[in-house]
């Protein structure tokens, strides 16, 4: 079964394009590319926030509570 369309679109001849147009398009594309391209920065070295020393030790003492408290409950001295 075939689609007339298809049929017609077959006998279209190939597109071409001019030399010059095409360097001019590729050129203003590589222009465009390389504004877009990322600049490389040098990262900062990583730090811990202020904030993290404190967390950590309410977290050694809630675990350390946890612990005291289920060994309350078992009876282990």
């Amino acid at each position: 079964m075939n689609d007339p369309i298809v049929d017609l679109v077959a006998r279209l001849p190939r597109a071409s394009v001019a030399p010059d147009r095409a360097r001019r398009t590729q050129a203003r594309c590589h222009r465009v590319l390389a504004r877009r391209a990322p600049v490389h920065r040098v990262a900062p070295p990583l730090r811990w926030p202020s904030w993290s020393p404190a967390l950590i030790g309410l977290a050694i003492l809630y675990v350390a509570e946890a612990m005291w408290t289920a060994a309350q409950a078992y009876g282990i001295r």
